[in-house]
């Protein structure tokens, strides 16, 4: 009976209990929180179940790594061969483009998103003691960076579409000569659906016109302008329009017939009586004859195309590339092959150190340059040749007074001369008295070294100049694919395209022991070596050993460990 009455009295106390837990709100919030923690042991313990991120359906995997940015995604799909699939779908990539540059147009999305990543244009002033590397204000509009022209007070940008931009330069030096760029987004658009372009080879600095050759629509002809002799609609053309460099606005148009269709343009003479040469698309050379001071006036013009004398001559030849000089230009065959077209006395002496031939032959008749090799990559100045073969073999030719061939001495060459302590080279770019060359080390980091004349800062951390190629003083970015330097700065084009080609033969850059290029390496590191038991001072011991240093075969970063360990060493001294 006792314990009857004890239930029921725990029976009456525990109901008052829920009664006051229901009238009382912090009670009932207690409750919740309660019921909360149960529910989250509960999915715990349903979570145990094996649950992956690759369980997820395709479709939404899709969309979740559309929203990474591009580097995690590239790292993501190196991780497994079904993310290596979805990685590279063609939805995701184009989102991701999107992004980045919502006016591109493309079949190829993956191409186009990593262009538009990766694209950029650096510049590192040449005059001064401090060297910073700065990034110039470029169109965001643009699809990648395919081509560059930089003059003093402007930079020409052609893309991967087609479009040709003008970058007005308002640049000051601050803060111990850091380039600032004042402007924002000052640029204009030129011309668009653009092949080529080119200005006065004789000086980058500064030239009145800029020629442009476009592909455009049909559209009436007329006398005059290159067309039949009754105007009238016709089809799809091309035609060179000239700008005026000074403010871009178009002064000349010139239209050729529609059979007519070319990929290449360059120039050649003096103002009053310019040469425009035109590469087709079938590998033949015309030229026509400017007056550029009758460029600006209002009428029309009856100009004749003539086939120059290269492809008479070399009728069986497809002329595959063009390279012009102060004076020279360069023919490049499909077949690697190289001509000359020289125009100068000047210029002869400086390539041939001779002027016997020269004046008995048609400066118009190409000469031939024996090579064993195909020829890839070619840049020409006033005074000496650089270019580099399929095997990656560097040669130079020509005026030697300031060490610009980078054989180590300052002998002028007739021919070309194989350069043994630089290979492979990305890009080469030749100035008035010294040298570029654009390396990529085995670690993937890429260097600039250059010779010759050192003189306002051409060759940065060398003002001395250096008659074999050495390291420069320059912060290269890792997608630089070619360069260019003014008086003032050096600028560097980057970007990385997918679908680019690989110019020279994978066993010539894997170096196997025993090659002609190693044995040509190691004479030079024993000239190098007896020419350090020469020097007579401490310092000269420590310049040469960096000297011989740049030339190795290290990565970036030894190759800086090393520079530093010397400067160390010789300030302890």
């Amino acid at each position: 009976m006792r314990l009857r009455m004890k239930d029921l009295c725990q029976g009456n106390n525990m109901a008052l209990r829920r009664r006051r837990s229901a009238t009382n709100p912090l009670a009932v919030q207690v409750n919740y929180v309660k019921k909360r923690k149960s529910l989250r042991q509960q999915s715990r313990t349903k979570c145990l179940r094996p649950q992956t991120f690759l369980g997820l359906p395709p479709e939404m995997l899709d969309r979740i790594v559309s929203f990474l940015p591009l580097r995690d995604m590239v790292a993501l799909g190196e991780t497994c061969r079904y993310l290596h699939q979805l990685c590279n779908s063609q939805s995701a990539w184009r989102r991701i483009c999107g992004r980045i540059n919502p006016r591109v147009r493309t079949a190829n999305w993956r191409r186009a998103a990593i262009l538009n990543y990766t694209k950029a244009i650096y510049s590192q002033p040449l005059g001064g003691q401090w060297h910073h590397l700065s990034c110039p204000v470029s169109p965001s509009v643009a699809n990648g960076f395919q081509r560059i022209l930089p003059t003093r007070d402007h930079v020409f940008v052609l893309d991967y579409d087609g479009t040709l931009f003008l970058l007005h330069i308002d640049m000051a030096f601050y803060n111990r000569g850091i380039l600032r760029w004042k402007t924002v987004s000052h640029y204009m658009v030129l011309a668009q659906n653009v092949k080529d372009f080119c200005g006065d080879p004789r000086s980058c600095m500064s030239f009145k016109y800029l020629y442009v050759l476009v592909s455009q629509a049909g559209e009436a002809q007329g006398p005059g302008m290159g067309g039949p002799a009754m105007g009238g609609p016709v089809g799809p053309c091309d035609c060179v329009e000239v700008y005026r460099q000074a403010d871009g606005r178009r002064v000349f148009k010139m239209l050729f017939h529609p059979s007519m269709r070319f990929r290449q343009i360059a120039l050649l003479g003096e103002e009053t009586h310019r040469v425009l040469l035109l590469l087709t698309e079938k590998g033949k050379v015309y030229h026509l004859t400017i007056n550029e001071s009758q460029l600006e006036q209002p009428r029309s013009y009856n100009m004749q195309m003539v086939m120059r004398k290269v492809s008479e001559c070399l009728a069986n030849h497809v002329i595959s590339r063009l390279c012009a000089g102060p004076n020279t230009l360069v023919y490049i065959t499909d077949l690697g092959s190289l001509y000359y077209e020289i125009h100068s006395r000047e210029v002869y002496r400086n390539l041939f150190g001779t002027l016997q031939p020269f004046g008995s032959f048609d400066t118009e008749m190409p000469i031939a340059i024996p090579l064993p090799s195909k020829v890839v990559l070619c840049s020409i100045s006033k005074n000496h040749l650089a270019l580099a073969d399929e095997h990656g073999r560097i040669f130079t030719q020509g005026s030697n007074r300031y060490g610009q061939l980078g054989t180590g001495d300052k002998t002028d060459r007739g021919q070309p001369t194989q350069v043994a302590q630089m290979a492979c080279p990305v890009h080469i770019w030749c100035g008035l008295h010294h040298t570029l060359v654009l390396i990529q080390g085995r670690d993937m980091r890429k260097e600039i070294f250059g010779c010759g004349c050192g003189a306002g800062g051409r060759l940065p951390g060398w003002p001395k100049g250096s008659p074999t190629f050495v390291k420069l003083h320059v912060k290269v970015p890792l997608c630089t694919r070619s360069m260019c330097s003014t008086r003032e700065c050096l600028y560097m084009v980057c970007g990385y395209d997918t679908e680019e080609v690989t110019l020279y033969q994978q066993e010539e850059q894997a170096g196997t022991p025993g090659t002609k290029l190693e044995k040509e390496t190691g004479t030079t590191y024993r000239n190098y070596m007896n020419q350090l038991l020469n020097c007579s001072s401490r310092q000269e011991h420590v310049a040469k050993t960096k000297e011989i240093v740049a030339q190795m075969p290290l990565q970036g970063h030894q190759k800086d460990f090393l520079w530093e360990a010397l400067n160390v060493i010789l300030r302890a001294s």
